[in-house]
């Protein structure tokens, strides 16, 4: 219901405590997210190594990949971006960087894109 709402036409302008109150609770979540990860022990990460350089791999072979076909089909880099953090990290960190580079045409397509992301992952 609330992702129907935020997809109205001028959402923002009938409903502006969204934003008020949805951003200081993403700041409460990131630091959640940042003080876990803080907590791990050293050999913990060497144990794991392989792991992380195949997740950092993959990461970098997925941004030289969508970076080369937004220039095949001339696609806008921004939309690029913001789509495939709310892909990877779901929409908390794609509206994050949509706000961070000043694309505010694309905060809200970031947190719809990311939202059916989660719904549809937990679905199937």
């Amino acid at each position: 219901l609330a992702v129907l709402l935020a997809t109205l036409p001028q959402a923002e302008e009938r409903w502006p405590a969204g934003e008020m109150l949805g951003w200081p609770l993403m700041y409460i979540y990131f630091a959640a997210a940042g003080f876990t990860v803080g907590a791990v022990p050293g050999e913990t990460l060497l144990r794991f190594s392989p792991l992380i350089d195949f997740g950092i791999l993959l990461y970098v072979f997925h941004l030289v990949l969508l970076l080369a076909a937004g220039r095949l089909f001339q696609l806008q880099q921004a939309e690029l971006l913001v789509a495939s953090s709310a892909n990877i990290g779901g929409p908390a960190t794609a509206s994050s960087l949509a706000t961070s580079k000043s694309w505010e045409r694309l905060k809200r397509p970031a947190l719809i894109v990311g939202t059916f992301g989660n719904a549809i992952a937990s679905t199937f």
